[in-house]
């Protein structure tokens, strides 16, 4: 029913998320329940894509890359319709027996392009790269990837083992071994499973919730305040919430291992898939997925993705492919294929709200370049094109995010220089008057590191095609968005600006870039320029070495200006390169060729070195004070308990990350910890994530503070009228966070059924 390279390919990636969960820590038999859910949902999509939407157009790889985005989106938007019905167990898997019965009542053989000889290299590539991104979440994964990179080795040496169909297994079981030993001689403390909840974000647990909740309540109803409207950008959370629950393994499996495995690698085939027809040029191949994990570096915190929780990590597939998409088919007017792209323009709305904002910019430069080229008939399927994925985008977001309790942002200039030097750790002294001229030359040089060849294209003619109006409408978007909205969260604008900025370098690099082939690279420009760039690099460093003491006296850091040297340099080659045009009259393209290729050696490798110095391996562990305000064992334990041993329907409430007197009074962390790990509705758990349970100035809503009071009350002084109201809540049991002084006698109100050295569990008793 399905072709067999196909079937190769996606046995390739199931292969790999399951040994590389192992290595992380997850039981073999989850990781293999995980897998197998997953490549259901994956299969589908990849059949959706070649079978029905590009029928029989589309490659392999093509089919792989796009198949998981649209396979997961079917899956999550089939699991929220039915979930409120009789089926709610098994809704997700509709539109894989609908696929399932097409293939096998369909007339026509399945074809692809690729052969499977082709897709070992490919997947080589890839997953190095895959694993070289998680490198920079745990350094672990970087030993995989040199483990990957010496099969890359053995295959290019054309050793008879490496034609094997099997090689590619054996690479990817031969990294995961070497990273399973690299986690164990690590010790890491606490358990490898629970890392991130640790060192990287509190997020996680808040993820867990949210997940848990969406998939067995749904959209009308959240677990950690129940009878709460979930009006969030929740899509990644239904998915991964969904995975956990049809595989049935236990919390933080899904969220804190396989998302960010599984989003690694569809962005890098996804990377891969856009400019892998252009097999001849295989450095460009190779580099696409690391030049977007090379958008962080030491010296700023802005990336493509803020940390690893699902939210911040998942919608960029939904984002990727969208823009994959639309950048290869943007003249196709199909109606399958434009409901591909509204499908995915609403996945990435409902995945990240600044995503989909970036992707409307995108869209809306596609649109105006459909107007502007109206004329050519190739051009007009772009109009309706970009107005249906606009309304899905739209539409989205009015049906299920848009809350009048949202924060409002308004711009202001206060906000746009607070910017410089936040976020780009330039080090600048409090106060400077240079302060507002370096960080905007930090920022130029962050661009410019990023998005140098979406400037300075070889030939004119790239400038009037619709890729190029999509990626630079997005590309500007989400930098615009991000100085004039500088507030908490809208980092996230850039990030996904980024993501598609790096989707553009590597198609303008393998779509315009003809000269960069390395067998002609070295000849077709002249050696003076490079070594020029080398001199100023070096005689800039020597300078700045040699200012080191003044530099410091007046609190400047030498790593500010270390950061500018890429952009002198490039400035200086640009500038003796338009000097040679101007005197020599040098052809204007070659002369815009030479300027590419200088800013892209000189970025590319500075930034990738600074991506690699960026990757810790030696992170610190956590001090026991931490662990206990995030999630102690004790906690852990008790929480545990209560999913193992209380019914399903029972309702909690709770005093743990919960105050009277403000929204934010505690110090504890991991606020959603209890409906996260109990896996049971809690009457109100820190508020912090829930927009309708408090004002825009931080003070519980009226419903809210009753709920804080009737729990807190309770817990602090237990009586027959506070256990009234909690049983008129709904409310079974409590779990009470011993974090303050508690009574001693609870009866004949509430009976402790568990009790360790942090917790407690009371069940209200029956009042007369």
């Amino acid at each position: 029913m399905v072709q067999k390279s196909l079937r190769q390919g996606l046995f390739i990636c199931g292969i790999t998320l399951t040994f590389l969960m192992i290595a992380i820590g997850v039981s073999p038999i989850d990781s293999l329940k995980i897998s197998i859910v997953v490549s259901v949902q994956w299969l589908s999509g990849s059949i959706i894509w070649s079978q029905f939407i590009r029928r029989g157009d589309s490659s392999t790889f093509e089919a792989i890359a796009i198949g998981a985005p649209i396979g997961f989106a079917v899956s999550v938007f089939s699991d929220q319709v039915f979930l409120p019905t009789l089926f709610h167990s098994v809704g997700w898997t509709f539109p894989h027996i609908l696929i399932a019965l097409f293939v096998m009542t369909s007339l026509e053989k399945p074809k692809t392009k690729t052969e499977y000889a082709e897709l070992q290299q490919v997947f080589l590539l890839t997953i190095t790269a895959c694993l070289f991104g998680l490198g920079g979440i745990y350094f672990v994964y970087t030993a995989g990837a040199l483990m990957m990179l010496i099969f890359v080795a053995l295959m290019r040496s054309r050793n008879t083992l490496a034609r094997q169909p099997s090689f590619v297994h054996l690479a990817v079981i031969a990294s995961s071994v070497v990273i399973y030993f690299a986690v164990r001689l690590n010790k890491p403390q606490p358990t490898s499973i629970l890392r991130p909840i640790f060192q990287d974000s509190d997020d996680h647990i808040f993820s867990e919730q949210m997940s848990w909740s969406l998939a067995h309540l749904g959209l009308f109803d959240n677990s950690s305040a129940i009878g709460a409207e979930i009006k969030y950008h929740w899509f990644s959370l239904a998915w991964s919430g969904l995975v956990t629950r049809a595989s049935g393994v236990g919390p933080w499996n899904v969220n804190l291992v396989l998302v960010p495995i599984v989003t690694f690698l569809i962005l890098s085939l996804i990377f891969v898939a856009l400019v892998h027809k252009y097999w001849h040029l295989r450095w460009v191949v190779f580099l696409s997925p690391l030049l977007l994990l090379a958008t962080d570096d030491p010296t700023t915190i802005l990336r493509f993705y803020s940390n690893s929780a699902t939210t911040n990590l998942l919608p960029h597939i939904w984002l990727a492919a969208t823009a994959f998409v639309l950048i290869r088919f943007t003249s196709v007017h199909d109606w399958r294929f434009r409901s591909a792209v509204a499908l995915l323009s609403a996945a990435t709305g409902l995945g990240k709200g600044p995503s989909g904002v970036v992707l409307l910019g995108g869209l809306a430069g596609l649109l105006m370049y459909g107007i502007i080229f109206r004329r050519n008939r190739d051009v007009r399927p772009l109009i309706g094109t970009s107005v249906i994925a606009t309304v899905a985008i739209v539409a989205s977001y009015l049906l299920f995010i848009n809350d009048s309790n949202n924060i409002s942002y308004s711009p202001s200039w206060a906000q746009v220089k607070s910017l410089f030097p936040f976020p780009l750790l330039a080090d600048v002294p409090d106060g400077s008057k240079f302060a507002l001229p370096i960080g905007g030359l930090f920022f130029l040089t962050f661009l410019c590191r990023r998005f140098l060849i979406i400037f300075f294209c070889r030939r004119k003619s790239v400038f009037r095609t619709a890729p190029y109006w999509f990626v630079v409408g997005s590309s500007i978007t989400g930098m615009l968005s991000f100085v004039l909205y500088n507030l908490g969260g809208t980092q996230y604008f850039l990030n996904a600006a980024l993501t598609i900025g790096a989707m553009g370098t590597v198609y303008l690099l393998a779509n315009d870039m003809e000269p960069l082939t390395i067998s002609n690279f070295w000849k077709q420009n002249t050696k003076r320029n490079y070594l020029i760039g080398a001199s100023v690099w070096m005689v800039l460093l020597f300078l700045l070495h040699q200012s080191r003491f003044i530099l410091e006296q007046n609190f400047y850091s030498i790593k500010t200006f270390a950061y500018l040297i890429p952009l002198a340099v490039f400035i200086v080659n640009l500038a003796l390169v338009l000097i040679q045009k101007r005197t020599m009259g040098t052809n204007e393209h070659t002369s815009y060729s030479r300027i590419a290729q200088m800013g892209i050696v000189i970025f590319t490798l500075a930034t990738f070195i600074s991506f690699t110095q960026r990757i810790d391996f030696s992170p610190t562990t956590p001090t026991k004070l931490e662990i206990t305000e995030i999630a102690s064992d004790g906690e852990i334990e008790a929480l545990n308990w209560i999913d193992k041993n209380l019914p399903q329907f029972v309702i909690l409430a709770t005093n743990r990350s919960l105050c009277e007197s403000s929204v934010s009074c505690s110090s504890q962390s991991g606020s959603h910890l209890v409906s996260a790990v109990s896996r049971r509705r809690v009457l109100l758990e820190g508020p912090r994530f829930i927009p309708s349970a408090v004002f825009s100035d931080g003070t519980y809503q009226t419903w809210a503070l009753d709920r804080a009071t009737a729990s807190l009350e309770f817990i602090s002084a237990p009586n027959q009228v506070n256990a009234r109201q909690l049983v008129n809540y709904g409310v079974t049991d409590v779990y009470v966070s011993k974090n303050t002084q508690l009574p001693t006698i609870w009866e004949p109100w509430a009976k402790i059924i568990f009790e360790n050295e942090t917790s407690l569990v009371l069940h209200l008793m029956h009042l007369g």
